[in-house]
């Protein structure tokens, strides 16, 4: 059952003439949280101001289940060249994939007048930013509710050789990252740059590069090899646009999750969380 208010209620049960809009609300892995109705005006509920008219936002409909199935929702949004969320271009908020992590709930609200506060909204659906497809200036984000959390094997941590942390996070691995930076030279291509970086080969392996200068300034990629001949850095996935030649990136050193490496590399064994001799399937006693 739907919670409502006792306004709500009776206007549901007494108006002769619904006046109504669908509401979104887009909360970042940051926290932060932006708003948007389905209506081309801003309308005021639930205390606050929803932006209307642009970018234009669709869904598609849900239903209601007992127990704990994963339901879905398909959202589709499609802006102009100036729209933003908050201060960033919505198609660099795709780009960028600042929407990676995000959860979004769907709310309808209920009006007596669109100028005036709404009598009362109800939830329609809750989840979490699965996928993304489509282009510029349209794209369609696939919704999956909360419940989707349940597929998540358990136990969490597993007796592995290799180190569990995720490199650099703050709340387990705690190595001190250290960027160097760097730029592209000639001939870069979406995946592969050449560079001045002298250090030996695999030292970047695993790492991250961040741009800061060029088209692809703000952008972060994982480094899938790092070569020590040409200091050639070839990224897991292409970058937006291929480096021009002079474009300034930032670097990170990579770890094979190795005992001597998160040693040596990075003085940082008191954190390893690996259990190095583990036996392997094939050991028998």
């Amino acid at each position: 059952m739907k919670a409502a208010s006792a306004a709500l209620i009776t206007h549901l049960a007494t108006a002769r003439m619904m006046r109504c809009a669908d509401l979104y609300a887009i909360t970042l892995s940051g926290g932060t949280t932006y708003r948007f109705t389905s209506l081309d005006m801003d309308l005021k509920a639930d205390g606050y101001t929803w932006k209307g008219g642009s970018p234009l936002i669709r869904r598609t409909g849900t239903r209601r289940t007992l127990g704990i199935e994963v339901a879905t929702m398909d959202m589709t949004v499609t802006w102009r060249a100036a729209d933003t969320l908050g201060a960033t271009l919505w198609s660099d908020v795709i780009r960028l994939g600042i929407l990676d992590g995000a959860t979004v709930e769907v709310r309808r609200g209920y009006w007596d007048d669109w100028a005036a506060d709404a009598i009362g909204t109800l939830h329609v659906f809750g989840g979490r930013v699965s996928d993304i497809d489509g282009g510029l200036p349209e794209v369609t984000i696939s919704l999956r509710s909360e419940t989707e959390l349940f597929d998540v094997k358990l136990p969490r941590s597993i007796y592995q050789a290799g180190c569990r942390n995720t490199l650099y996070d703050t709340g387990t691995c705690k190595a001190v990252r250290t960027e160097v930076s760097c730029s592209a030279g000639a001939g870069a291509t979406r995946v592969r740059i050449a560079t001045a970086l002298t250090q030996a080969d695999g030292w970047f392996t695993g790492g991250i590069i961040r741009g800061v200068a060029g088209l692809n300034a703000g952008v972060v990629r994982g480094i899938k090899q790092h070569v020590q001949a040409g200091g050639q850095i070839i990224v897991a996935e292409p970058w937006p646009v291929a480096p021009a030649a002079g474009d300034g990136f930032l670097v990170s050193a990579g770890c094979d999750r190795t005992r001597a490496t998160c040693a040596a590399k990075f003085n940082n064994a008191a954190n390893y969380r690996g259990e190095p001799y583990t036996p392997s399937p094939e050991t028998t006693l």
